[in-house]
């Protein structure tokens, strides 16, 4: 049985199907008019900036951006020794 209830047989037992395919359209399509950018956000930053307000440590984004390196390195030395 369906784990919505429907009284649907699901056909497929997957994380990644549905049997509810019209629930996933719709969700696809909200998800796809939601905007690229949060201009509320945008803005903020912007005036802050201007200010003088807005102050960037530079430790920190050294140290986020060190961090994604070595992701990265992690995930590429994994898939090699997938091949």
């Amino acid at each position: 049985m369906c784990r919505k209830k429907c009284g649907k047989k699901c056909r497929k037992k997957s994380k990644t199907s549905s049997c509810h395919p019209n629930e996933l359209n719709k969700f696809k399509k909200i998800v796809s008019e939601l905007p690229d950018t949060r201009q509320d956000k945008i803005e903020e930053i912007k005036k802050k900036i201007e200010s003088g307000e807005y102050k960037i440590d530079g430790e920190a984004v050294a140290k986020k951006i060190f961090e994604i390196h070595q992701d990265i390195k992690s995930m590429a030395k994994s898939d090699k020794t997938k091949k």
